[in-house]
């Protein structure tokens, strides 16, 4: 994993990953976790991924 970067959750997202079943929630957080490794491709099975990368300074 890239120690670069961290994810920040908007409380929008948290909330709606909450509410889905415990299989969806764990495919989508490997999926984020994921983008730190990866080149971001935007989608995680049938979820799409919208996401802003910041540097930090």
């Amino acid at each position: 994993m890239n120690s670069d970067y961290k994810l920040i959750y908007r409380r929008s997202a948290v909330k709606f990953i909450a509410k889905l079943d415990k299989t969806s929630q764990e495919r989508i957080v490997t999926g984020l976790k994921g983008l730190l490794s990866l080149p971001p491709e935007g989608r995680i099975g049938s979820y799409r991924v919208i996401f802003t990368i910041v540097p930090e300074e």
